[in-house]
């Protein structure tokens, strides 16, 4: 995969690199569950998970997992360092899950997110993510999970 080319301050998009590990393991940690490093090499070296990441600059300000198996796709994790959120990382991280689920031959990509996460639910949806169904009480704080899908 090429990164692409940010027009103005639009964020890179491109794959994780080693040096990568640590910033990528530490935005994890801060909204998922504690990750390390290692985890995070595992999966990008692993032959069906990609690991993206957003930069600024040499910033890393966001990144996303998602992996394929056969024709299906599922975005693990996405997450925008909180200083650069509303900013265009986030959709832009989705675009370019998207395109690798569809250079990977996937027909269709799946998400689960928190209901009340209502920003990521509105940017889904303005993505082309419909709500295919719902886990009730599924996270810990007693949230809904909305499973989504869309076309690759």
């Amino acid at each position: 995969m090429v990164p692409l080319s940010p027009p103005g301050d639009a964020p890179a998009i491109g794959p994780g690199a080693p040096s990568d590990d640590a910033a990528v393991a530490a935005l994890a940690s801060r909204f998922f569950a504690a990750t390390a490093a290692s985890e995070v090499a595992a999966l990008r070296e692993g032959p069906r998970a990609s690991v993206l990441v957003a930069r600024r600059g040499a910033d890393v300000v966001g990144y996303a997992i998602v992996q394929v198996v056969v024709d299906e796709a599922e975005l693990h994790q996405i997450a925008v360092a909180p200083d650069r959120r509303r900013g265009g990382v986030g959709r832009a991280l989705i675009r370019e899950v998207l395109r690798e689920a569809w250079a990977r031959g996937a027909a269709r990509v799946f998400l689960e997110v928190a209901r009340d996460n209502e920003p990521a639910v509105a940017l889904y949806e303005s993505e082309g993510f419909v709500v295919d169904g719902v886990r009730p009480r599924y996270y810990a704080s007693g949230a809904d999970a909305l499973l989504m899908s869309r076309p690759a």
